[in-house]
């Protein structure tokens, strides 16, 4: 079943990356143009579904590169064009989503302000106006064919057989914008994967003046995506004594790579990687390859540490489904997917998340973008320091909540909060912070645009009980607690059956 309404917003965000402003334009008339044409075709068919997808054009981190992209002159049409079509896509969702429409108000009025801003550049009170009309999002699935040159002023088309008349100050005279360059066509699943993998191997790779220059980026966006893209849908190999069908790397790519490795050149070695990640149908399988580029990223430093820790996250979450993965062996007999200092590797770096932590049952914290890092770090500095300081920190991160104006911030820190007490083995106390988190969801519908986060409170507090079941209790305040277990058994369920699964395997046992 394909999500074409998902790729359309991984399409969006790509291009809004590559290209800015233009491509947040093409992205936006993407969206307009696969609603409009495959209509109740569509995927996900589940209407709620498909808002919550479109409710990720409202993350803090874009929120925040569109305010700062203030209109210039350069900028302005752009903007115009923008608040059009952005308006063409809240009235599509009122009418298709009737009941639950996606949440876009910030990003609705930050688009807004702009647009009005950039419509008094373009056309100053009292000045002859014509009728703009707004860029057609059925040209964006299926190119037009034509060709057209652009007034750098205000990006009207420029004809040199039509010239536009002057306004009379009877007539307004509408001219239409020109389209962008038509994105890919989405006709397919194949089509939106071939697209979507075009857009994450730019980010490696461009050509500019006719050479190929590679790129190493450091953002952890374009590695997320990318393991998504590629493992999302990986399944187990069939395999006879571990011996898979698989083609894995011939010997001379792996003598290539190990000598990239060996030379410490992350900028080579990163990008040889990543492409062959994206193109070559056994790389997904070799985990060699992903311990080399984590350790490269690791070596760069910076921002792209960020980046090592999603791929290790999302490693982690594909043993989790995959956990035989690492004993199977290429077609060739002889290569493993994972050789055994990747075994090692894995052991040390990603078994520990799968649990959360390096003992049973212990928390395995959200991923949240690199906006709220400083808040993961204030608590794995004050994890590291137990059992000393445990009240100097708990104070200091109590603090922060109050100081943090970000809702989401204060809701972040609440939670490490929580987690923190429960890591310190104060589970009375982390059973009242995780409740305070529960009737935060329940209050403002959190769980309709933080699923993952939601999730991982649920898990949190199911965790924190197994402690609290393991210790003795009154029978009515073991059964409340029960109960409750049952119901977050339930609601992970719903978003993540494997998660929970997991947990319904960890049974109480008496003592500690």
């Amino acid at each position: 079943r394909s999500k074409h309404l998902r790729v359309a917003l991984w399409l969006l965000i790509a291009w809004f990356r590559k290209d800015g402003l233009e491509g947040f334009r093409n992205g936006l008339m993407l969206l307009i143009g696969v609603l409009e044409k495959f209509g109740e075709t569509l995927h996900p068919a589940d209407p709620v579904q498909q808002a919550r997808i479109l409710q990720g054009l409202n993350t803090d981190r874009r929120l925040r590169l569109l305010k700062k992209m203030e209109p210039t002159g350069a900028e302005a049409q752009l903007w115009t064009d923008i608040g059009r079509l952005f308006d063409h896509l809240a009235a599509e969702c009122a009418r298709r989503y009737p009941e639950a429409p996606p949440k876009l108000t910030v990003i609705g009025q930050i688009i807004e302000e702009h647009a009005a801003q950039a419509e008094k550049m373009l056309h100053p009170p009292g000045a002859p106006r014509e009728a703009n009309v707004s860029p057609d999002p059925s040209t964006v699935p299926e190119p037009s064919g034509g060709e057209s040159s652009r007034d750098p002023d205000n990006g009207r088309s420029q004809g040199a057989d039509s010239p536009t008349p002057p306004p009379d100050g009877n007539t307004l005279t509408a001219t239409p914008v020109t389209p962008p360059p038509a994105a890919p066509s989405l006709a397919s699943e194949k089509s939106a994967r071939a697209a979507l993998k075009k857009a994450l191997l730019f980010f490696f790779e461009e050509e500019k003046e006719g050479k190929k220059i590679r790129k190493a980026p450091t953002h952890p966006f374009v590695y997320s995506l990318s393991r998504s893209f590629r493992w999302s849908g990986l399944a187990l190999p069939h395999s006879k004594a571990n011996v898979t069908q698989i083609e894995g790397p011939n010997p001379q790519k792996q003598a290539f790579i190990a000598n990239l490795v060996s030379r410490r050149q992350p900028e080579e070695l990163i990008p040889e990687i990543e492409i062959r990640f994206l193109s070559d149908e056994g790389f997904p399988f070799w985990l060699d390859a992903q311990r080399y580029v984590v350790q490269a990223l690791e070596k760069k430093g910076g921002d792209a540490l960020g980046a090592a820790e999603e791929i290790k996250f999302h490693l982690a979450y594909l043993l989790r489904r995959l956990p035989e993965l690492p004993e199977l062996i290429f077609k060739d007999k002889k290569t493993p997917f994972a050789s055994p200092e990747t075994r090692l590797w894995l052991e040390d770096e990603i078994h520990p998340l799968l649990k959360g932590g390096n003992g049973e049952g212990s928390i395995l914290p959200p991923v949240v973008d690199e906006t709220y890092r400083p808040i993961h770090e204030m608590y794995e500095k004050a994890c590291a320091e137990l059992p000393q300081k445990f009240e100097e920190n708990a104070r200091a991160m109590q603090e922060a909540i109050a100081g943090d104006p970000r809702p989401k911030g204060r809701f972040l820190r609440l939670l490490n909060l929580a987690n923190y007490c429960h890591t310190a083995k104060r589970y009375a106390v982390a059973r009242t912070l995780f409740s305070q988190l529960m009737e935060q969801i329940e209050q403002y519908h959190i769980i309709e645009w933080e699923q993952p986060l939601c999730v991982s409170v649920w898990e949190s507090t199911y965790l924190n009980n197994l402690k609290l079941l393991k210790l003795d209790q009154n029978s009515q305040e073991r059964a409340a607690i029960e109960q409750q277990q049952a119901e977050l058994l339930e609601r992970i369920s719903r978003y993540d059956c494997v998660r929970a699964l997991h947990l319904a395997n960890q049974e109480p046992n008496k003592g500690e």
